[in-house]
């Protein structure tokens, strides 16, 4: 299954956050554990790309997609919000697609 998008600039995560103003201590410490525990999801889908792809060199951003969530690659269709530019999943592959191309 193939797929085609939009080239996107390295190492973006997500789209980028609008600039919060804060009016109590609490708001901003719950934003900063929100952060905190995204960062450590894509962490955590970081690490399984890395291994995914160790057995499986040649494998799509389909075929990856399928494996760490089957129920949204069905019958080689792939969820369409896996293909949303700011997709966290879409961007950690590009990331590591762009600096595997580099070190080849």
């Amino acid at each position: 299954m193939a797929i085609q998008h939009a080239p996107v600039s390295a190492r973006r995560q997500m789209r980028p956050r609008r600039k919060e103003v804060y009016h109590h201590q609490d708001d901003f410490d719950a934003d900063q554990v929100a952060e905190r525990a995204r960062q450590q999801c894509i962490g955590i889908v970081q690490s399984h790309l890395d291994e995914f792809l160790l057995q499986h060199p040649e494998a799509s951003f389909c075929q990856w997609i399928a494996s760490l969530h089957p129920e949204n690659a069905k019958d080689d269709v792939l969820d369409h919000r896996f293909l949303n530019d700011d997709n966290p999943w879409l961007l950690v592959w590009r990331d590591t697609a762009m600096a595997t191309a580099r070190r080849k």
